[in-house]
């Protein structure tokens, strides 16, 4: 039982200590960015915390000079009005676009692909004002409501929601904040224990109502019409992947590659010198010029015969692949193109990164 509340008292502890020194201060003067930072150092700050709430809940309980009751409520409430500061200064930070602004010039003007994944998600999130907005006042609404003892545990729950998504984002587009958001979530599950009563016998009673709701016996025809309406749903979700593997096996070595030239290039039909050719995957041709330019180009390719046809321009190239080469044919004239490797670009680099030092400079 002391060790249940030794842990129990840790953590409560751990949230405190580390909410006065890392999040906190920066929530009050956002210039300091130690706590957003990511760096070694907060880790091991973090982990010294823990080693002494350990040891700060020891002694005060082998002193029994602490009244963990009162503690737990001095804890909540901390935690509650902190996790409340965060929603509601972010949520106002996109109601005014401070923290998604608009994206830097030398941004707009990078390719996608020379973009780093958490560039490409801050900059797409800049551009939508009216989705800022939206959940901008989801946070609000939920901060504020944390104010309120009669509403608190929906806005507990709504928090839940949004702390998750945000660790996500963060860890999934490899975005520095993962510190800060993480801790916002688990402060977010700890004050959700103290309502774990409530939540259960809510359960509970739900489960309760569904399992007293008259069940009126099926006939054989609604089953039917039933297990028939489901079968069409899961074949309609399931029938386009199926497609599409097939797609991918007849034309894995063409579709989803780029190629490009040593030198743009001027090929027959086409009104510009072309720099490098895209296959789309859903069966397009894309030129693109030496300006960046790209124009597309609806095809049908023939693995069997090694055929492409260009069906706007209602010609017939051939090709052939070899190695890391491509070699078109069309109209006697040959040319020959090196295969890009896309999968080093900075957009597809499945890296990930704890601290800021891990990061490459």
């Amino acid at each position: 039982m002391e060790i249940k509340l030794i842990v129990k008292n840790t953590i409560e502890l751990w949230l405190i200590m580390t909410a006065l020194i890392l999040p906190f201060p920066y929530a009050i003067i956002p210039s300091i960015k130690f706590a957003a930072s990511e760096s070694s150092l907060i880790y091991l700050l973090s982990f010294t915390l823990i080693i002494l709430s350990c040891i700060v809940n020891v002694l005060l309980l082998f002193y029994n000079s602490v009244d963990t009751i009162q503690f737990s409520r001095l804890t909540r409430t901390i935690g509650t009005y902190l996790l409340a500061l965060f929603l509601i200064k972010y949520g106002v930070d996109k109601l005014f676009q401070n923290q998604f602004y608009s994206p830097e010039p030398n941004i707009l003007h990078t390719p996608i692909g020379q973009l780093t994944k958490d560039i490409v998600f801050w900059t797409s999130m800049n551009t939508s004002s009216s989705y800022n907005i939206f959940i901008g006042c989801i946070e609000i609404c939920s901060g504020l409501l944390l104010f309120s003892n009669r509403f608190r545990l929906i806005a507990i729950i709504m928090s839940i929601g949004i702390t998750a998504n945000i660790f996500m984002i963060n860890v999934g587009f490899d975005i520095s904040v993962k510190f800060l958001s993480g801790y916002l979530f688990i402060l977010s599950i700890y004050l959700t224990l103290f309502y774990a009563s409530h939540v259960l016998k809510a359960l509970t009673d739900i489960a309760k109502i569904a399992h007293n709701i008259k069940r009126h016996e099926q006939s054989k025809l609604n089953r039917f019409v039933k297990s028939t309406v489901i079968g069409v749903i899961i074949i309609e979700c399931l029938l386009p992947y199926s497609a599409g593997m097939r797609h991918r096996r007849t034309s894995k070595e063409l579709f989803g590659n780029s190629y490009e030239f040593e030198q743009a290039q001027q090929i027959k039909l086409i009104p510009y010198e072309i720099k490098r050719i895209h296959f789309h995957k859903q069966g397009y041709l894309v030129t693109e010029s030496q300006n960046h330019e790209f124009e597309d180009c609806r095809i049908h390719a023939s693995p069997l015969r090694n055929e492409i046809m260009l069906k706007e321009l209602n010609q017939v190239m051939n090709y052939k692949i070899d190695s890391n080469q491509l070699i078109l044919t069309l109209n006697s004239n040959q040319y020959k193109l090196t295969e890009v490797d896309n999968t080093s670009l900075p957009l597809l680099e499945d890296s990930f990164h704890w601290t800021t030092e891990s990061f490459p400079h």
